[in-house]
């Protein structure tokens, strides 16, 4: 129930009890804004850790295939697996070529990246 002062005037033991709808939907927005900085500045981060992940594998495929050059004389004519690389961060295994289609006389080894698809070197495809 409100208190009501028939002078108007509130006396000194009287105080405002709550916020208003402004106030509150003020503070809501802000704390709305801040959240989406914050989400899309972790989705920016998540992906440029999932593609630096994916160029360490990518690294530890290639001493593999080097040491297995080393040991047998040639590349091999699949990919070999290595101590805990199954597939890209994005879920899709990583490619082999042997000969290489920029350099016919190594390897290529590359992951299609976040989109999983080949752009032919025009997107966000990884490689050696």
């Amino acid at each position: 129930m409100k208190r009501h002062c028939p002078s108007g005037r509130r006396p000194a033991g009287w105080s405002r009890r709550g916020f208003t709808l402004i106030e509150m939907l003020s503070v809501m927005v802000i704390i709305a804004l801040l959240t989406a900085i914050i989400v899309s500045g972790m989705s920016v981060a998540t992906r440029k850790s999932d593609v630096n992940r994916a160029r360490a594998d990518l690294e530890k495929l290639r001493k593999v295939i080097d040491d297995y050059k080393l040991n047998n004389g040639a590349y091999p004519g699949s990919l070999p697996g290595a101590p805990g690389v199954t597939n890209d961060p994005w879920g899709q295994p990583y490619h082999y070529a042997m000969p290489g289609a920029a350099t016919p006389s190594l390897y290529d080894l590359w992951s299609f990246g976040p989109n999983g698809a080949n752009d032919s070197g025009k997107g966000d495809d990884i490689s050696n």
